[in-house]
């Protein structure tokens, strides 16, 4: 779990290059919305294996391969809700995303618990603690989606510095090292931020997160 919210780095055209191949989408279609929602994959690499994670998206532009993301991603990096992106079809039919082509004023935090040894419904219990805690604070509209012992957030670029201390006030403990993302019994990561030009955009966001988290820092 403590591996899965590290920063991955990733080239979503590196990734999506082996799903690549013409034909027919043969996409999973919503029926929760009054909008016609997708599913498509944000692919990461593993090794030399393409895998993903599944969300929603509204087609935009399909013979373009233009899809909005509609989902809060929490599983990969690079892609957040809001999104404009564009789609290749896999040979298995499947939309598989290999560019961001406008972002959203989304930044993504994906949080997790710093002990591994918790057993699944203490992880839970905790994890809608802190759900609780940050829509108390920022307000019950912020988007956040979770699963396998993870919370991902979605909040303005204004607003990270106190999520970030929402998720310290929730824990037993006042440790802090944002070198480390440590934030008392949570870690903490960046997953997607607007200012990133592409998701291959990974260094220098230290850089970024700094001035986010101290309004005083020089440009």
């Amino acid at each position: 779990m403590v591996g899965s919210i590290h920063r991955r780095d990733i080239d979503l055209r590196a990734a999506g290059a082996g799903w690549q191949a013409l034909g027919q989408p043969t996409t999973e279609v919503s029926t929760m919305s009054n909008t016609e929602l997708v599913k498509i994959l944000v692919p990461t690499l593993d090794g030399v294996a393409c895998r993903g994670e599944g969300v929603w998206a509204e087609p935009c532009d399909r013979p373009a391969g233009l899809y909005r993301v509609a989902s809060v991603t929490f599983l990969t990096d690079g892609v957040s809700l809001g999104d404009m992106v564009r789609c290749v079809v896999a040979r298995d039919g499947r939309l598989v995303v290999i560019e961001v082509v406008e972002r959203s004023p989304h930044v993504t935090v994906v949080f997790g618990l710093r002990d591994v040894g918790l057993g699944a419904a203490v992880v839970r219990r905790r994890l809608a603690e802190l759900d609780a805690a940050i829509r108390g604070r920022l307000g019950s509209s912020i988007p956040a989606e979770g699963g396998m012992g993870l919370l991902a957030v979605c909040v303005p670029p204004g607003r990270l510095a106190d999520l970030l201390e929402t998720a310290l006030a929730s824990s037993s403990c006042r440790d802090r090292d944002d070198e480390d993302r440590v934030l008392g019994d949570w870690f903490w990561h960046l997953a997607a931020h607007p200012l990133w030009a592409t998701p291959e955009t990974l260094r220098g966001s230290g850089s970024l997160l700094d001035r986010e988290l101290d309004p005083r820092a020089p440009s």
